[in-house]
């Protein structure tokens, strides 16, 4: 019975996973995610039933377009397979609860953020704003006890960037936070609660500054760079929900 719903958790996770690739393709350039039917990047031709089957169909055509050959970006193979992972992933770590199903939602919608902050250094308002609306559904309709530590949490992740953005542009004369990652980070919160979104953000800022300091110390440059956060704070969030009491916990026997 386990091995059926794990596969069948996979295939959810896959299908959704493509759906994702739609939401991150087309909401940039404002194209209507319904019409027209999925089609090549590069030449519009409309794809067949199996050419569009989530991870295989890509495999099949070794990551290029059965029509015009060119090359399909890998990303919608790594989203496809990214999404059905976490279907797996997050499903040990809660089960069939109500906490599995937020943690879905929440997980689609940074894969989401991440590659459309990778590709247009954007973070969609429509895609953060359905967060902020469908958290809050589901723990209102669902678990209606826990609603204040979602504020909380929104809030607790609001100021925290809102300090940041202060503080780096007093540092460096410049934007350091946009926007769109202040209400990301407030997003989330609603999510994760109060103690969870601190500490997601807190990681995020130190997994990005790892990212530009090592690299720094072979070319001795930093400032100037511009930097997605939205992929470390996907990438944070995770860690997070899988392991997140465990490292708390460490870091206050560390300290303490």
């Amino acid at each position: 019975m386990e091995t059926i719903i794990i596969i069948l958790l996979f295939t959810l996770g896959a299908i959704i996973g493509s759906f994702l690739n739609v939401l991150i393709y087309r909401l940039p350039i404002k194209e209507s995610i319904l019409f027209p039917s999925s089609h090549c990047p590069n030449c519009h031709h409309p794809l067949r039933v199996w050419d569009n089957i989530p991870i295989i169909s890509y495999l099949m055509v070794r990551g290029h377009c059965f029509h015009c050959q060119s090359s399909i970006p890998i990303r919608y193979f790594l989203v496809e397979i990214i999404s059905a992972l976490s279907w797996i992933v997050l499903y040990y770590k809660f089960g069939l609860s109500i906490d599995f199903v937020l943690q879905l939602v929440l997980i689609s919608i940074l894969i989401v953020c991440t590659y459309t902050d990778l590709d247009h250094r954007r973070i969609l308002n429509s895609v953060v704003l359905f967060g902020y609306g469908i958290g809050f559904a589901i723990i209102i309709i669902l678990n209606p006890s826990s609603i204040m530590d979602s504020i909380l949490g929104m809030t607790s992740g609001l100021a925290f960037m809102l300090f940041w953005a202060v503080i780096g542009k007093l540092l460096f004369r410049q934007t350091a936070l946009g926007a769109g990652d202040i209400k990301l980070a407030a997003m989330i919160g609603i999510f994760t609660g109060a103690k969870f979104s601190l500490f997601i953000l807190i990681l995020s800022f130190t997994l990005a500054a790892l990212y530009v300091i090592i690299p720094a110390l072979k070319n001795g440059k930093i400032l100037g760079r511009q930097l997605p956060l939205a992929p470390f704070i996907a990438v944070s969030t995770l860690i997070t929900l899988l392991f997140g009491n465990e490292l708390i916990q460490s870091y206050l026997d560390l300290v303490f």
